[in-house]
């Protein structure tokens, strides 16, 4: 029964499943039909006695795959699967565990049209601007009255009619979304909406930072934007196994880039991870032990530690170099 019912067929349709399956189906296609009245008063018994020791015999039963189930999958077929697939389903598998506040433009790096500037310096920013699209505020950030599209603009610069209110009438509804947003909800929003653009405001309404559609698909498909030379500049490799990297860098970009496992769960930055081990901003060069890691302050101001030295704690020292 082991060997000739249940391992060798088994191991038959593994390795032949079509041809196997078509060749069964003309054996269980009647055997259905005939034992099917069998079959019913079995299920019929089982019910009873699954009612008579207190379970609902028609209660769901859910045998689908959860997402850690299908990661599995995913990775259990590697070799059927070309590399850069398998990464894209990962990431799709990913994207319901990161929120917009993980992938955003922080505020700090906003690039944005301020109405109190002098109009020639608002030409000037439109005419130089590498964006698409240009958060309009008056003072300040937090006071975003909408977004201009800086394609359109440049047909209102040819016509030599600029003025405040038709750079307002030029923009588009600003689009606001809670920091907590998982990019799967959020892009689910965008093709909504019909938006690829949007503000990110905390529990306070402040501004936080800005996403956009392009940041999602490059969570799924890899940088393919200027964004991506902005990032091999934040992580610079200094030694065979040390890395010189901007504090204003993400610790996700930093796990993806070098192939680490920095926690995820805390601060959002590298500044802010070292800031909360050294519950301190230093006021000269310190080093300090992190999970594996071993991290060395490089440049630094009164506001932030801008730039650190690190490596995984099986490596050679820094004063070797």
């Amino acid at each position: 029964m082991l060997v000739f019912s249940e391992v060798t067929p088994k191991s038959i349709a593994a390795q032949n499943p079509e041809w196997f399956a078509f060749k069964a189906s003309h054996i269980l296609k009647p055997l259905l039909q005939i034992l099917s009245p069998i079959v019913w008063i079995v299920n019929q018994l089982t019910n009873s006695l699954i009612a008579q020791l207190g379970f609902d015999p028609k209660k769901h039963r859910d045998d689908g795959l959860n997402t850690e189930e299908l990661r599995s999958i995913v990775d259990s077929s590697s070799h059927k699967i070309p590399d850069n697939h398998q990464r894209m389903l990962t990431a799709i598998l990913d994207l319901e565990n990161v929120t917009v506040e993980d992938i955003m433009i922080p505020r700090n790096e906003i690039f944005g049209l301020d109405l109190e500037n002098s109009l020639s310096n608002l030409v000037e920013q439109i005419s130089n601007s590498e964006y698409s699209r240009l958060p309009i505020y008056e003072g300040d950030i937090n006071k975003i009255v909408g977004v201009f599209k800086v394609r359109r603009g440049h047909k209102l610069l040819s016509s030599n009619n600029v003025n405040y209110n038709t750079v307002i009438r030029f923009s588009e509804e600003p689009y606001f979304i809670p920091e907590s947003t998982s990019l799967t909800k959020q892009l689910l929003s965008f093709q909504k909406h019909r938006k690829r653009f949007a503000i990110v405001v905390d529990e306070y309404g402040e501004v936080q930072g800005l996403v956009t559609l392009e940041d999602i698909l490059e969570e799924i498909v890899g940088d393919f934007t200027s964004h991506a030379s902005h990032q091999e500049h934040e992580i610079i490799k200094y030694d065979e196994d040390i890395f010189l990297i901007d504090g204003a860098a993400t610790i996700r970009e930093i796990n993806k880039s070098i192939g680490w496992s920095l926690p995820t769960d805390g601060p959002k930055t590298l500044n802010g991870l070292a800031l909360e081990q050294l519950q301190r901003i230093p006021d000269g060069n310190v080093s300090f032990p992190f999970h594996r890691y071993r991290f060395e302050t490089a440049e630094f101001n009164s506001v932030m530690i801008k730039k650190l030295f690190v490596r995984a704690l099986e490596s050679k020292n820094f004063t070797e170099k």
